[in-house]
């Protein structure tokens, strides 16, 4: 799989200059506010057509027997410190295909935009999010899990945290999963390094 070299551009981006062109999938769900995220952030969100990037990263895993369920179910990755990391995008305007490259698993979702929210699936699991954008970070706001098409009770509802923010030309992100209360099923952080953005043919 070919490709070429391809630096993400570090200059603002500006989601009002042209509302009739097309924008990148989570600047149509932002609004305005796009604009008020880490330069690095803006960057990385506004990447279009078939991406690698390459990184570093840190997994805990599980260590309960529900959050271990929970990971098996969901293909979450399992402990590894301080590991390489490649991430694959293939985005569009209408949606995203994430594929994170863990050392020891693939975990793959797709983003799309449903009304108000930005909604993630992971196979047969529909998590749908609202996100903030303050000059520091970008923050995923969990709003419902549904499996299988079906809405899961609160009471069955994980815990999730993820957060992004830039600095040095690196998207750094810091995400956990518990399940149920306070059980760890999956934490991983790590950044990706903007400058090794490679278009792939």
């Amino acid at each position: 799989m070919g490709g070429s070299g391809l630096t993400p551009s570090l200059q603002p981006v500006d989601a009002l200059t042209n509302m009739n062109k097309t924008l990148a999938l989570y600047q149509q769900h932002l609004g305005p506010s796009f604009s008020a995220l880490p330069l690095e952030v803006q960057s990385f969100h506004t990447l279009q057509g078939q991406v690698k990037l390459c990184g570093q990263v840190t997994v805990i895993g599980a260590q309960t027997w529900a959050g271990r369920l929970l990971s098996l179910l969901m293909r979450f990755p399992a402990h590894s410190p301080n590991q390489p990391f490649e991430f694959l995008l293939a985005a569009s305007p209408l949606r995203e295909h994430w594929q994170r490259h863990f050392p020891t698993r693939k975990m793959v979702s797709q983003m799309s935009i449903e009304g108000p929210f930005l909604v993630e699936a992971f196979g047969p699991m529909r998590a749908r999010f609202v996100l903030q954008a303050t000059p520091q970070t970008l923050q995923m706001e969990p709003r419902g899990i549904s499996f299988l098409g079906l809405p899961l009770p609160a009471f069955m509802l994980p815990s999730v945290q993820a957060t992004e923010r830039g600095a040095d030309n690196k998207l750094y992100f810091d995400v956990s999963v518990r399940w149920p209360g306070k059980h760890l099923a999956v934490a991983y952080q790590g950044h990706l390094d903007l400058s090794t953005a490679e278009a792939l043919s």
